[in-house]
């Protein structure tokens, strides 16, 4: 592949994709605000870890409550670059001349919806530990594993599925 990468990436996103991009955005900067303008009423002490339950079952100081938005951040820029040269990552379809746009059209969107999912998540745990601190609980609740685990799960499955058809 010739040019650079935006040459190369400009037109290769959906409009569903770019509405994707600017979600991840908005609910970044939506965090940050939120955590902003939140953050003089946190107590000192709030959960840092929760077990399988949805329990807290750690708690440490408000600061630790940082580590998540710098985290999606981070994520978000990782996930963005793996999408930019998703050329480069393995497949359980093999890759040939004929299918190759198709198979990198499919994990470009997985990317997206897998990266909105992720800062989706991270943003809801900034606010619900929050809500947690400021309100007294000390639980995420018994189905937030589980839904997280089937909508990540299920967007994977969705797409190796979508790489099958495309072969």
């Amino acid at each position: 592949m010739e040019g650079t990468i935006i040459q190369r990436w400009k037109n290769r996103y959906t409009r569903t994709e770019v509405i994707l991009e600017g979600v991840c955005v908005f609910l970044i900067l939506s965090s940050l605000y939120y955590l902003n303008s939140i953050w003089q009423s946190l107590p000192a002490r709030i959960p840092t870890h929760f077990n399988a339950s949805g329990q807290a079952d750690a708690w440490g100081g408000k600061e630790s409550l940082l580590l998540l938005p710098v985290l999606t951040i981070v994520l978000y820029i990782i996930l963005t670059v793996t999408g930019i040269f998703v050329e480069y990552g393995n497949t359980p379809v093999r890759i040939t001349e004929e299918n190759a746009e198709r198979q990198y059209r499919v994990l470009l969107s997985m990317t997206v919806w897998l990266k909105t999912e992720v800062v989706a998540l991270m943003c809801w745990l900034v606010w619900k530990i929050a809500r947690i601190s400021l309100e007294g609980g000390d639980t995420l609740g018994t189905h937030f594993l589980p839904v997280v685990l089937a909508g990540i799960l299920g967007t994977v499955g969705w797409f190796v599925f979508r790489l099958y058809q495309e072969r």
